[in-house]
């Protein structure tokens, strides 16, 4: 689930340079290698609670498809646009955040006056179907889909997954192929006969809602975490369940702290910070070296 926190953060400067299609049933922004380089795999983004729409997610693509030469897809796999709308007179006054993250994708800011119980109605308003509509046993099953659907279409290729915040959990499911929903954990064949897993790696950054450590137990898919210590949705006694877990796997994996850095610093980091920038880049760096 979502918290006040995974609407916390800042927006990124710049524009977007890649496409919007729809790909394997669901809207895509599609990035890739700017300079023309050939694409050598393809790299599916789980965003957080923002979704496809947001500009940081959508830079975010643009830098992985320049430094890894990958074909970066970045799905509608949550019903933003609505939550949005009804979230952001309530949400951003009643929980202190913001204003400008929250309407970036394409209403201007605005300055709201001091909190009321009116706002207050209004965050549950816009919060509550934000929780329904999210919910993982709506969500899940899309990003196993698509995922899917991309392995068949794009067999000799390989794949990872980045997921954020939100997305980060299902970045876990995806690393537990048993733990995936009914007909989806067969393996498509490679072109040379062989089973071959949904994903070939994965990556999470700042995950939310992880679950307890009988669910993360069978990792099978290479899977880097980036956390920050200060990070007070995915907490220090979360991170020491995962951290332990990704030692006891059968498959690579690693987990990097991040000092000082909150919960939204691979997406959302504040440009005027240098520090968490930094982060914000190393957990950048982080992920592509991992692919």
């Amino acid at each position: 689930m979502s918290c006040p926190n995974c609407f916390s953060g800042h927006v990124r400067e710049g524009a977007a340079a890649g496409r919007k299609t729809t790909l394997y049933g669901l809207p895509t922004y599609v990035a890739e290698p700017r300079d023309g380089r050939a694409v050598t795999g393809v790299v599916v983004i789980v965003p957080d609670a923002y979704g496809w729409q947001f500009v940081n997610n959508r830079i975010l693509a643009d830098h992985y498809a320049d430094c890894g030469e990958w074909r970066v897809l970045l799905p509608e796999f949550m019903m933003v646009r609505l939550c949005l709308r009804l979230l952001k007179v309530g949400i951003v006054v009643a929980c202190g955040l913001k204003l400008s993250v929250l309407l970036s994708i394409e209403s201007p800011q605005l300055t709201l006056p001091h909190p009321t119980s009116y706002h207050v109605f209004c965050a549950l308003y816009g919060f509550v179907p934000h929780l329904i509509s999210n919910r993982l046993g709506v969500t899940l099953p899309k990003v196993v889909t698509y995922m899917r659907a991309l392995r068949t279409a794009e067999p000799r290729l390989p794949i990872g997954a980045a997921g954020f915040c939100w997305g980060g959990r299902h970045v876990f499911y995806l690393a537990r192929p048993e733990s995936l929903p009914p007909d989806t954990t067969t393996a498509t064949t490679s072109p040379s006969g062989s089973a071959r897993p949904l994903v070939d790696a994965l990556f999470a950054g700042h995950p939310s809602a992880v679950e307890a450590p009988a669910k993360l137990q069978g990792i099978k898919v290479p899977l880097a975490v980036a956390v920050g210590t200060d990070d007070m949705v995915f907490t220090p006694p979360q991170q020491a369940i995962v951290q332990r877990e990704l030692k006891d796997a059968e498959v690579e994996c690693e987990m990097r702290f991040y000092e000082g850095a909150g919960h939204e610093f691979c997406v959302r980091a504040d440009p005027a910070d240098k520090e968490v920038e930094k982060h914000c880049a190393e957990g950048e760096s982080q992920a592509v070296e991992w692919f």
